[in-house]
């Protein structure tokens, strides 16, 4: 008939398939109050901004804005006898479900930095951590990164608990204390790895050390500023 083209005649194309890009993947690991927490390591623009992109909408979508804050220092032996912290290497930022650690000695390109100052400096995010004040301002020394909206919670602790004591703490003996989590000391190894050791790849041990501070930090602030409410 006229008018009805022939089916075999006809081009029939597949429907274009846009790639889309890999949602957030790290390693898991298990938290001392049984919950899971997901750490991404990053050394790479691409996967910076993905990572971050990913962690907020998860903090949207879980309505807490609560970030925890840990940095890692390269370290320096000095003739056997003691190390010396030396450049910050590693920032660490953890919520309830994911932790990002992001190697700042790493090949990182230009772009990076935007994008981790954009969301260091979102004001709808409250950054906290342990003794992190002076680490802040090494931070923004070394690469000009500057945290927007931070909350000491050495200091915190101590008004809120009313005991002056604990502005000494650790974040692993503040935690115990809180009763948020039951942690021990940081193995006497990992305290003084050399986070920039060659730029090689880290193990398991390091990452979770920071996963569990940075954890910690997210822990002891939300509690504290929940209390406060």
């Amino acid at each position: 008939m006229k008018g009805i083209p022939c089916i075999r005649h006809l081009s029939i194309r597949p429907p274009l398939v846009t790639q889309r890009m890999p949602r957030f993947k790290g390693i898991d690991f298990l938290m001392e109050d049984g919950n899971g927490i997901q750490t991404q390591v990053v050394s790479s623009q691409r996967a910076l901004k993905s990572s971050l992109e990913d962690m907020l909408e998860a903090m949207h979508g879980e309505e807490d804005m609560i970030v925890g804050l840990e940095m890692e220092f390269s370290a320096k032996d000095i003739e056997g006898k003691c190390f010396v912290q030396q450049r910050i290497e590693v920032l660490t930022l953890c919520t309830g479900s994911k932790c990002v650690l992001i190697r700042l000695d790493s090949d990182l390109d230009e772009g990076w930095f935007e994008k981790l100052c954009m969301f260091l400096a979102n004001k709808d995010i409250v950054f906290v951590g342990v003794h992190t004040k002076q680490d802040l301002v090494k931070l923004e020394n070394e690469y000009g990164l500057r945290v927007k909206n931070f909350v000491e919670l050495s200091e915190l602790a101590a008004g809120v608990m009313m005991k002056p004591c604990v502005a000494g703490y650790g974040v692993r003996k503040l935690a115990t204390e809180l009763e948020v989590l039951e942690l021990k000391p940081r193995p006497s190894k990992v305290c003084w790895s050399d986070w920039n050791a060659g730029k090689s790849q880290l193990s398991n041990a390091p990452i979770k050390c920071s996963t569990m501070d940075a954890y910690a930090s997210y822990k002891i602030g939300k509690k504290l500023l929940e209390d406060e409410e």
